[in-house]
């Protein structure tokens, strides 16, 4: 087998390969002596069909399987040989000199893939280059908001007799019609919570307000909800079926429990249950101890800010060519649902991702990064807390997210995706770690505005 590399450009080449008589024959007579032992054909005992017969009912097929085999493994090798750095994937090329291949009657057999080329890339960081850094103001504004979330986290719900202001309410719902009469076979939910902080409507929030128990009320479900995702759930219908099975209709809701939220107070119990008996005993120093947790929260932030302004300072100041028509080319080969109108709102953002992968690679490559089992760890546990967050516990102990932690590394897929996570972090702490920072504190509001431009 040849292969010949052949510059379209800079960043573009045709691997052109030439698949001789010799690399494929002994494969394919070896394969078709060991098809002809099993093969059955009428008037022949199995394995004493007469080989002409059987290569000409199947020689094709296994020619073109074996030669598609070698192909390949032989770009494959060439390209790890070459040491060549691609973007994207060989894809069969052609053109007006290439001979036709006739695989009835082989001889040599040609073909062509096209191959995009990675340019070099030289990343150089140092003190002399300045990145911001900004640092969130922790004020005693957001200290006391924080104070408070720990009141409500350590809250209780205890049962009520009337309704009040921020209670959830347990109703029995079910449907009525104009008349207020119960429809037989209407909509019926035995046990539907109804949250007072959740309803949008100042008629659905008097009708509940100072409602005690096995009271029944009503009011326009249409009106009553912030969104319609609320009311699905309530209803335990699909938004799609809202219109037809709620909006459209009347509802009793008659209250059967009453649960009322009383926060904790700021006492030496609650500290107690945050931090462990006689850690903190005082304000002051309850205080102090939500500073530094704002301060260690909001370091995160800063962290990623820091880490969207140095990506786009380097995609800005490394002006990196691509091989833009081939990459074109190869995205549609491999997503048949692309068209051109799709493919050019979303080739921007596809250069960007190469761009900077060339640029994280090479980050990773001159600084001798390596990824340990620690890195992957710390990488799992930072995302099993993310994904508890969505659900709202992120204040589970740190045992909980090992475990969680674990069962993600076990995972052959999630885990290749940590290693990724895992090679940005580094990526990120070394250009942190050589360049210098611009400090900019600024308060909580202007920070989140950073993100509006």
């Amino acid at each position: 087998m040849k292969i010949v590399k052949e510059h379209i450009s800079d960043l573009n080449a045709v691997l052109k390969m030439t698949v001789e008589k010799q690399d494929y024959e002994p494969i394919v007579e070896k394969k078709l002596k060991d098809y002809r032992k099993n093969v059955t054909m009428k008037g022949f005992r199995t394995g004493n069909a007469p080989m002409g017969l059987v290569k000409k009912m199947y020689g094709t097929s296994i020619l073109v399987d074996e030669v598609n085999t070698l192909i390949s493994k032989g770009l494959n090798d060439y390209i790890k040989d070459e040491k060549l750095a691609l973007l994207g994937e060989p894809i069969p090329y052609s053109d007006d000199i290439q001979p036709k291949n006739d695989f009835l009657n082989p001889e040599e057999l040609h073909f062509s893939f096209e191959i995009g080329l990675a340019p070099e890339v030289a990343i150089e960081l140092s003190k002399e280059v300045s990145y911001p850094y900004y640092k969130i103001d922790v004020t005693q504004e957001l200290i006391s908001e924080h104070s408070e979330r720990y009141t409500y986290q350590y809250g209780q719900q205890k049962n009520a007799e009337i309704v009040e202001g921020d209670d959830v309410v347990y109703c029995e719902v079910i449907e009525i019609d104009q008349d207020g009469h119960v429809i037989e076979d209407g909509l019926f939910i035995d046990r539907a919570p109804v949250s007072m902080k959740k309803l949008n409507s100042t008629e659905a929030k008097e009708a509940f307000l100072g409602a005690n128990i096995d009271q029944v009320v009503s009011f326009d479900v249409a009106k009553a909800f912030e969104n319609d995702a609320d009311m699905a759930a309530l209803f335990a219908v699909s938004q799609d079926e809202l219109d037809e099975k709620v909006k459209s209709k009347k509802f009793n809701f008659t209250v059967k429990e009453i649960l009322h939220f009383t926060k904790a107070e700021l006492n030496q119990e609650l500290f107690d249950k945050i931090y462990g008996e006689g850690v903190v005993n005082s304000m002051d120093e309850f205080n102090e101890k939500l500073k530094i947790e704002l301060e260690n929260q909001f370091g995160k932030d800063s962290d990623y800010r820091f880490q969207y302004d140095a990506k786009a300072k380097l995609m800005k100041d490394y002006q990196i060519a691509l091989p833009d028509e081939f990459l074109k080319r190869w995205m549609k080969l491999t997503d048949k649902n692309l068209t051109d109108e799709i493919l050019e709102n979303e080739y921007v953002s596809s250069a960007d991702n190469f761009r900077w992968e060339l640029i994280r690679a090479n980050i990773f490559k001159t600084n001798k990064v390596k990824i340990e089992d620690a890195d992957l760890k710390k990488a799992a546990i930072e995302v099993s807390k993310a994904q508890f967050a969505q659900y709202g516990l992120g204040y589970l102990p740190e045992e909980q997210y090992a475990q969680f932690a674990e069962t993600l590394l076990e995972e052959e897929k999630e885990r290749k995706r940590l290693v990724q996570i895992a090679i940005e972090t580094k990526v990120f702490s070394i250009i942190k770690e050589l360049v210098s920072h611009d400090v900019k504190v600024i308060n909580i509001d202007d920070f989140r505005k950073l993100y509006e431009n």
